[in-house]
């Protein structure tokens, strides 16, 4: 799962985009399958955010049988989310061993495919692979999107930390790293990374639980208030020259937020209810706008859970923060909150390889508290 990220797009070699998880995810699940039955395990996980995907999963059948979802949504999610349930039970089971090797490897794993990308990038040039907007100025390796990079370059030098590596070296590598990405959200992993080791205002539970929060519904009260946000261009480390599609990579990146929101007006009271998993991208709003790319991050899952089973996964992450002793608060506030924003703000709330870190981190050193 570790190179769900660092290499999803070289299958782009291939002319697919993004198309390493059609290996990666039937592999870990046949894997896991076969596991399960050579162990006669059978139980069905029961944690509360399994309970939630079995939930949304059951309104995905029905707004599949009434006509609001496609075919094609429900095959997908339901695939999906039965390696979720699997690596989440695992991780479970495991999730210090797990936290422990994917800090051990995972800064490995980053560069040996930013090398790697670069090698080929001396004898492939496609456009929007591995340098971005047709020129060298952005840089992504093989990773599918530069959203995808920048958290990427967050848990790489989380695992430099987790190998002692100077600090001091580890900031100038993530600064460099999300500079050469010149990504609109880099800004957030620098600032995430400065609060984490430089103060003390994560080190209260309580303020963690509220900063949890903060970084889970923000892009709901973005996509509310979208219009009167054009102060937003300012931060844009590429080029802008208006707040619209066309004129603003930020308006760009945050028009789905306005979409989903637009949506749960839409539905009124039964936006309360769980539509299902891609229940958003599938409704006429978002088919017959030609500028949408879909749903993206938190507001598209309020809209796919509904307010109220959204309302009941932020309680459970809030209350599944992990304690930890005070030698490791940092790196894992510096993960945690890293992993929040990319599941929240990206364009995969439920990406898998970000939950099973989330998992990981539930189950952290619980013996050490």
């Amino acid at each position: 799962m570790m190179l769900a990220l660092p290499y999803a797009n070289i299958s782009n070699l291939l002319g697919i985009e993004d198309g390493l998880v059609y290996l990666l995810y039937p592999l870990c699940l046949a894997l896991f399958v076969v596991a399960n039955l050579q162990n006669f395990n059978t139980k069905v996980p029961a944690d509360g955010i399994a309970l939630i995907i079995y939930i949304t999963l059951g309104a995905s059948i029905f707004s599949y049988l009434t006509g609001y979802i496609e075919t094609q949504q429900v095959v997908d999610s339901f695939f999906k989310f039965a390696l979720f349930i699997l690596l989440f039970d695992l991780v479970k089971s495991h999730g210090h061993r797990s936290a422990n090797f994917i800090l051990k490897n995972y800064s490995n794993v980053f560069f040996w495919s930013l090398i790697l990308s670069l090698f080929v990038y001396a004898f492939i040039k496609k456009p929007e692979f591995i340098f971005y907007d047709g020129s060298a100025s952005r840089f992504g390796g093989f990773h599918f999107e530069l959203f995808n990079f920048c958290f990427s370059s967050a848990l790489c030098c989380a695992s430099l930390i987790y190998k002692d590596i100077n600090k001091a070296i580890i900031f100038c590598i993530l600064c460099f790293l999300m500079y050469v990405s010149k990504s609109n959200f880099s800004f957030i992993y620098i600032l995430v990374y400065l609060v984490s080791f430089h103060t003390n205002i994560l080190s209260s539970l309580y303020l963690r639980r509220l900063a949890t929060m903060a970084v889970l519904t923000a892009p709901v009260f973005i996509g509310l208030l979208l219009d009167e946000l054009s102060f937003l261009s300012v931060l844009s480390v590429r080029e802008s020259t208006s707040f619209d599609h066309s004129g603003s990579s930020v308006f760009a990146r945050l028009y789905p937020y306005s979409l989903a929101y637009s949506q749960l007006i839409s539905d009124g009271v039964f936006s309360l209810l769980p539509g299902g998993f891609g229940y958003l991208e599938s409704t006429d709003l978002v088919k017959n706008d030609i500028n949408s790319f879909g749903g993206t991050g938190s507001p598209k899952e309020l809209v796919n859970l509904g307010v109220i089973l959204f309302s009941v996964l932020i309680f459970i992450m809030l209350k599944k923060i992990p304690k930890v002793v005070p030698q490791e608060l940092r790196l894992v506030n510096f993960i945690w909150f890293s992993t929040i924003s990319f599941i929240s703000f990206g364009s995969g709330f439920f990406n898998l390889f970000a939950w099973i870190i989330l998992a990981s981190l539930f189950n952290w050193r619980k013996t050490h508290v």
